[in-house]
């Protein structure tokens, strides 16, 4: 996927006129209305970032010690959409915060 679609640190991203002209190009490659596939991504990367979120917060216990196992996704599309975290950053201020993006 075009990272002008999704990566708000790509200067093209601020571009509605581009991102609109992408999103076109998607459109005739699906042969489906841009707002169907825009609600399919938007609901595809909200998976893909509760997956990863779970991920991250099955590592600790809430004492703190690390776990024996984690979590690890078995869904579909988990390795399709890794790259959204090109422009996500790990912001856990311990290990048990629940306050992190993803990385």
């Amino acid at each position: 996927m075009q990272s002008e679609l999704w990566d708000s640190k790509c200067k093209e991203y601020y571009n509605k006129k581009l991102r609109e002209e992408l999103w076109d190009e998607i459109t005739k490659n699906f042969n489906l209305p841009k707002h169907i596939l825009k609600a399919k991504y938007t609901n595809l990367a909200s998976t893909y970032r509760g997956e990863r979120s779970r991920e991250k917060s099955s590592v600790y216990s809430k004492s703190g010690a690390k776990r024996q196992s984690a979590y690890k996704s078995k869904w579909f599309a988990y390795d399709a959409f890794n790259f959204l975290n090109e422009h996500s950053y790990l912001v856990a201020r311990s290990p048990t915060s629940a306050a992190y993006m993803l990385e």
